[in-house]
């Protein structure tokens, strides 16, 4: 990938696409009219991939599609995207500015928050499997988790999954890809799930206290780093996100 492209796919990133949308993107855009067998060859994209990074990308405007034998796929007119994508990121900012006067502004004019929390940066896969259970193990109600992609070494997973399935009396919320709904299903069949293909990054929220902020890079998802913290703010916004996000998600289906 050229330099330039780099420089995109970091921009792209920011705002929610994943590494495939990008790739199908550019070679929606490169190409001009396109087929979906032709991206599979030239972007490098598996095929099953292709169609859901396809369906992501029409969904969002950015793609449109000629009906057809085989369909042919051509790119949205650049202006009109990003006039739905500033439209979109208002939309955001404005929900986070809400939470910021009603949830946050009080407990600041409180002065009610101890002076010193933790915030801890960790990375590789042991420490941030440390971090995520440390968050896990206290909860009393609520724990809520987001899992966009599941680690490709399910060992990696499992000592989560024998914590949550011990929990007592507490109420769990999962948000997860569709890829992954499956598999979570499986291992924690007792609780909430809803998915939802597009977040940024994972997390592990317990009480609306205590948080795990999980990231990885897409193409190595072994290259795990996390936020742990018990930070009265970080906490707020992250659950009045995840709120946001599981409002906006749809029931998971077997």
């Amino acid at each position: 990938m050229s330099s330039a492209n780099k420089g995109l796919e970091l921009i792209f990133h920011s705002i929610g696409l994943s590494t495939y949308d990008i790739k199908v993107y550019l070679q929606v855009a490169e190409s001009g009219y396109t087929t979906a067998y032709d991206i599979n060859k030239k972007a490098g994209v598996p095929y099953p991939k292709v169609y859901e990074s396809l369906k992501r990308l029409i969904s969002r405007g950015w793609v449109k599609v000629e009906k057809g034998r085989p369909n042919r796929y051509f790119p949205a007119d650049p202006e009109e995207v990003l006039s739905r994508e500033k439209d979109r990121l208002n939309e955001q900012f404005s929900s986070l500015e809400s939470t910021f006067e009603e949830n946050i502004r009080p407990i600041y004019e409180k002065r009610g928050i101890k002076e010193k929390s933790d915030v801890l940066l960790v990375r590789g896969t042991k420490n941030v499997l440390s971090g995520i259970l440390s968050v896990i193990k206290p909860t009393k109600a609520e724990l809520k988790i987001a899992l966009p992609f599941l680690p490709s070494d399910y060992s990696e997973f499992e000592p989560i999954v024998n914590i949550v399935n011990r929990l007592d009396d507490v109420e769990v919320k999962v948000l997860t890809s569709r890829e992954s709904y499956n598999m979570i299903k499986r291992s924690l069949p007792d609780v909430e799930i809803r998915v939802r293909d597009t977040m940024f990054g994972g997390g592990v929220i317990s009480d609306s206290k205590m948080v795990a902020l999980i990231f990885s890079n897409e193409e190595n998802k072994s290259n795990y780093m996390a936020i742990v913290s018990d930070h009265p703010y970080l906490a707020i916004i992250a659950n009045s996100y995840f709120e946001y996000l599981w409002s906006d998600s749809a029931a998971g289906e077997v």
